[in-house]
């Protein structure tokens, strides 16, 4: 389970590594990252159901929890949220 996990994480990230490169700017990454997590390809359509299994099995497994918790395609969408947020409050 743990190689399947890493194997979608590194996945995902081959295909949204567009969104890291177009600037500074976290709320036009978190958009793009968002848009490309929800393209309708074979890839991104295996990688969701993948995800999708993952975490239901980590229901049930303490082992997937931590991983799951923890994917590199999550923290870079939490980093992305969190900076957006701040941006955002901070232009009022």
């Amino acid at each position: 389970m743990r190689r399947t996990l890493e194997f979608v994480n590194e996945r995902a990230g081959r295909y949204t590594d567009e969104a890291r490169e177009i600037g500074e700017d976290p709320r036009a990454q978190l958009e793009l990252l968002l848009l490309l997590e929800l393209q309708d390809t074979p890839t991104v359509r295996e990688n969701s159901a993948a995800w999708g299994e993952l975490r239901a099995s980590a229901v049930f497994d303490p082992d997937l929890r931590e991983p799951l918790s923890s994917s590199a395609t999550l923290d870079r969408a939490r980093e992305l949220v969190e900076g957006a947020v701040t941006a955002e409050l901070g232009r009022r």
